[in-house]
C-alpha cells in the first residue's frame, strides 16, 4: 500500500468514527495505522484534535489547527504570512503544507509570484480559473515548487508544496 493512503486511512476512520464516540474513534484509527505500519499520535484538547503520523521511511503527517511547517522545510520557499496550517507533510522527497487565509485568491498568488522570483525560483507555469483559483509552479537549482490556491466559503485555502528533483 502506498505511503499516502497508509495515512489517510486512518484519518478517514477517525472522522467516520466520530459520532461512535471520541474515544472509539481515536482508538480504532490507531489500531488502523499500526496495521498499516504507521505510528500515530492523537492530541486531543476537548474536540480538537492534532493527529500525528509517522511511517517507517521517515514520512511525517500533521493534521490539526495552527500548525507549523515541517522540520527541514527549505528557507527559500515562501509560507504565506499569517497562513492557518492545517496540514504539514513531510517524506523522503519533499514537503507539503495546507492551510487557510481570509485574503482573496488573487492576493495570494501574487504574494507568491513575486515572493519566489525574489528568492530566486523560476516560475515554470501558471493555471488560472479566475477568483476561484489559481496555481504556480516553480523550480530552482534541482528542486520544485508548486502552489494552489483555491477559494471557498471559509476563505481561501493554500496548497504549498516543495520536491526534490523533478
Amino acid at each position: 500500500m502506498n505511503t499516502t493512503l497508509k495515512f489517510v486511512l486512518p484519518l478517514l476512520v477517525a472522522t467516520a468514527l466520530a459520532g461512535c464516540g471520541q474515544d472509539a474513534a481515536d482508538t480504532a484509527a490507531e489500531k488502523l495505522a499500526k496495521q498499516q505500519g504507521v505510528d500515530m499520535d492523537i492530541d486531543r484538547d476537548g474536540d480538537k484534535a492534532t493527529y500525528t503520523m509517522a511511517g517507517p521511511d521517515g514520512s511525517k503527517v500533521q493534521v490539526g489547527e495552527n500548525l507549523k511547517v515541517p522540520d527541514g522545510f527549505p528557507d527559500d520557499v515562501a509560507v504565506y504570512p499569517d497562513l492557518k496550517i492545517v496540514s504539514a507533510t513531510s517524506v523522503p522527497q519533499g514537503f507539503m503544507v495546507q492551510g487557510q487565509t481570509k485574503d482573496a485568491v488573487g492576493k495570494v498568488a501574487g504574494f507568491y509570484a513575486n515572493k519566489m522570483k525574489s528568492d530566486g525560483w523560476e516560475k515554470e507555469g501558471e493555471f488560472s480559473q479566475g477568483d476561484t483559483m489559481q496555481s504556480l509552479s516553480f523550480k530552482k537549482d534541482g528542486r520544485n515548487a508548486s502552489v494552489n490556491v483555491i477559494s471557498g466559503d471559509d476563505g481561501t485555502t493554500v496548497q504549498l508544496t516543495a520536491t526534490s528533483g523533478s
